[in-house]
């Protein structure tokens, strides 16, 4: 989904809107990453695998005999029905994982960020645009289809600032490659390899560890914890740190 008028726009600020699955505080998150994700979706199949196993195991077992020798009353062979299209139904549902609703820091903040960047810059700045995607089934995929879509019918692709859990506990922190970059925040980083399809400069907040910028609260009841100014305060930077590299 995008906001104004990206065909003509120097500086694209994107982000991530998908509901994410819940992984139970099994496995640590990071920004620009969704190897917990995959890790959740694995253990997801195979406790559904697990599941399915269990239901078979117990048609063929214990219920299909006595279905044969007609000792099976109607009420069993009834519930044997009703679990069965119940055990389809949760199958149909939660086949990808159970959906997130603890999803303020990690989503929502970098939601809340982007309509505060849109109140504040787009009178001022008509060249800046907006795009919120959905990166739910592949993550190279969305991304290479962004990217291709804003080189289409251009000479000069824009510039991409890709948001991920700005609201996190912590001081911002940019991830570029440009080499002259009006950063006043004490966090900067070059962007891995492995990283550079997710634009020009990426922007996050919380602690540095060896594996990325850990997402501390998400996925835990302390995700709520969501402080209003400090939101505030990082968007009067982004603010500052969009006019800088749009030259607005």
């Amino acid at each position: 989904m995008y906001v104004g008028d990206i065909k003509e726009s120097d500086v694209v600020v994107v982000t991530d809107y998908t509901t994410s699955i819940k992984t139970f505080n099994l496995f640590k998150q990071y920004a620009f990453s969704d190897k917990a994700k995959h890790k959740m979706m694995i253990l997801n199949l195979l406790f559904l695998f697990l599941f399915i196993a269990i239901v078979i195991c117990f048609f063929i077992i214990w219920l299909s005999p006595r279905i044969q020798d007609d000792s099976a009353s109607k009420w069993l062979i009834s519930s044997a029905i009703i679990t069965t299209l119940v055990t389809l139904y949760l199958i149909k549902c939660y086949r990808k994982g159970v959906p997130n609703r603890l999803n303020l820091v990690k989503n929502t903040s970098s939601l809340l960020m982007i309509f505060e960047l849109a109140a504040v810059l787009k009178e001022r700045s008509p060249k800046i645009s907006f795009a919120l995607i959905d990166m739910s089934l592949n993550q190279k995929t969305c991304l290479e289809m962004l990217n291709d879509y804003l080189k289409l019918n251009r000479m000069k692709k824009p510039k991409i600032v890709f948001l991920d859990s700005v609201g996190n506990e912590g001081m911002l922190q940019l991830f570029t490659n440009h080499k002259k970059v009006a950063w006043k925040e004490k966090y900067l980083h070059e962007i891995s390899s492995t990283r550079e399809m997710f634009g020009d400069y990426l922007i996050t907040a919380g602690e540095t560890t060896s594996n990325g910028v850990l997402i501390k609260n998400a996925n835990t009841r302390k995700d709520s914890d969501l402080i209003e100014a400090d939101l505030d305060d990082k968007c009067d930077k982004m603010v500052e740190f969009i006019k800088e590299i749009g030259n607005y």
